[in-house]
């Protein structure tokens, strides 16, 4: 399995760098599993020589690489953070066994439906008279007695076999013991039944045990409760099955047949069988069970339980209902789409979603549980990665607010401190409904002294930026990420050397951007 998001990142931050003079300040997210364009960032700053450090002073070209970075924060931040629960299961759907499951990352998708099979007992043939063929000797009237109690009566399949095994049992008690009844190249139709009866020879010590494998020869198959796709789709999927003669069996992988083609368009609990009817006519019913949601149940078929204390509960029934409408038949791409974009709201851990069957044959309903996160979380470390300029030593710090007032939002703090410089980002977000849609603003200030042999300069800046941006992610699945985001910056820049302030400068910057993810199948 390949995952080529991190390597995009990469190569686009590389080619910043090399870009804009061998400037070495770019932006490095802390651990941040939200999807979104605008997401808080802390500055790291590499040692550089004395240089770069001269070229601050140059704030056009400090702009020309805001300009970048900017574009390029957000976009590795949110390929990482996506990455997060793209890597971690990939989607596995099991609908042959009648039981669904699809996990990915923070979404755990079950389906526990009931499979449904065809009970040959209730497909029904008329009986109106037999016509043996065979051994010249066989009179066929001498049967008649025989097969009166099956003859002018509506049989299953079962009843024809014990009406053949009684035609053999009648032909061996009366002096042929190695008679053989045949129904393998019969057809069922018209009311009448060939019956090819061979080995009328006395001499032979062997009994062979009577062959009935009836067919029926069908004309067409119609189907009932089909809304998915139009009917003349179904008909072609089955067209080399139409005007053959079949068995029960080969009449039962028509069904499913129907059912597979269905389930591979994406709707999981499609459920296809023959139900009770009359197969002599050549027209073949094959009835669908689309898994429509039984909007009765719950609120519109959605039960959620263990949550409410982070996020509301009917804020979390907001967005998983985008997944499953009542009335309608489940998609498994709508519904994991709907999970995971739940479970990317600060505040949850995981969602996991159980199908079930609905009050009324062919329905289901979605039960839900949600594992929350706590409501503040925070992160210190150290390290020696600083410039040499404004100190290596430095201690990094990031605290979360997770959802205190129930809806979703997030505030953030993210800082950086060394001996000559500190910087921070204090950030807001919150979901605009419930298709994913977040909204959010920013105000990151920066103050740096430059030391050692840039002291003589006197040198210090500082940086105020405001960020106001909103953030939508196009695609939202286990496997692939599109996320699309508009960032607006208001930046303010100062920069006093020993003879006076050598500049002062506001920026005002729009970013539009994408980033995304994917994983390959390459395995």
């Amino acid at each position: 399995m390949q995952v080529y998001a991190v390597l995009i990142a990469v190569l686009v931050n590389l080619s910043a760098s090399l870009q804009f003079g061998g400037l070495k300040s770019t932006f490095s997210p802390f651990k941040n599993r939200q999807h979104s364009m605008g997401q808080p960032t802390m500055l790291r700053q590499e040692k550089q020589s004395p240089r770069a450090i001269c070229q601050l002073v140059n704030w056009r070209a400090c702009h020309r690489t805001s300009v970048a970075l900017v574009f390029i924060a957000p976009t590795a931040l949110a390929l990482a953070t996506s990455l997060g629960s793209a890597v971690s299961l990939a989607p596995t759907l099991l609908v042959d066994t009648g039981i669904s499951k699809v996990r990915s990352g923070k979404a755990i998708i079950r389906a526990a439906m009931p499979a449904l099979t065809t009970d040959r007992e209730s497909l029904r043939l008329s009986l109106d008279g037999f016509r043996v063929e065979g051994d010249p000797r066989l009179v066929p009237e001498a049967l008649d007695d025989i097969l009166a109690p099956w003859r002018g009566k509506t049989l299953s399949f079962s009843e024809y076999e014990q009406a053949i095994h009684a035609v053999a049992a009648y032909l061996r008690v009366n002096g042929h013991p190695n008679a053989q009844v045949r129904m393998s190249r019969a057809l069922v139709g018209g009311g009448a039944v060939m019956i090819a009866i061979d080995g009328l020879s006395e001499n032979s010590p062997l009994i062979a045990a009577a062959e009935v494998t009836p067919k029926v020869d069908v004309k067409r198959f119609k189907f009932s409760g089909l809304s998915l796709v139009p009917e003349s789709e179904l008909q072609t999927v089955l067209s080399e099955l139409s005007g053959k003669p079949l068995t029960a069996a080969e009449m039962e992988d028509a069904a499913k047949k129907v059912a597979d083609y269905l389930r591979a368009k994406g709707y999981p609990l499609v459920q296809a069988y023959l139900p009770p009817q009359r197969v002599d006519t050549g027209e073949i019913e094959i009835k669908v069970q689309e898994g429509r949601l039984d909007g009765t149940l719950g609120r519109d078929g959605l039960t959620v339980s263990s949550a409410g204390i982070r996020v509301k509960t009917e804020i979390i029934e907001e967005f998983l209902m985008r997944g499953a409408k009542p009335g309608e038949a489940l998609r498994v791409v709508d519904l994991e789409r709907a999970v995971l974009l739940a479970s990317d709201l600060p505040g949850i851990k995981t969602i996991t979603t159980q199908i079930e069957p609905g009050s009324q044959p062919g329905t289901t309903q979605i039960k839900a549980t949600v594992e929350e996160t706590k409501v503040f979380a925070v992160n210190i470390m150290t390290d020696n990665y600083g410039s040499r300029y404004t100190g290596q030593a430095r201690v990094l710090g990031q605290a979360q607010l997770n959802s205190p007032f129930g809806y979703g939002e997030q505030l953030s703090l993210n800082a950086v401190k060394s001996s000559l410089m500190s910087s921070s980002r204090l950030g807001v977000q919150a979901p605009v409904g419930s298709s994913g849609l977040k909204v959010g603003a920013a105000y990151s200030p920066l103050r740096a002294n430059f030391g050692l042999d840039m002291a003589i300069l006197d040198l210090n800046s500082k940086a105020d930026i405001g960020t106001v941006f909103v953030s939508y992610p196009l695609i939202r699945s286990a496997e692939n990420n599109v996320n699309v985001g508009l960032n607006y910056d208001n930046k303010h820049f100062i920069t006093d050397l020993t003879w006076g302030r050598e500049n002062d400068r506001r920026v005002n910057l729009a970013t539009l951007g994408a980033s995304g993810d994917f994983i390959d199948k390459l395995g």
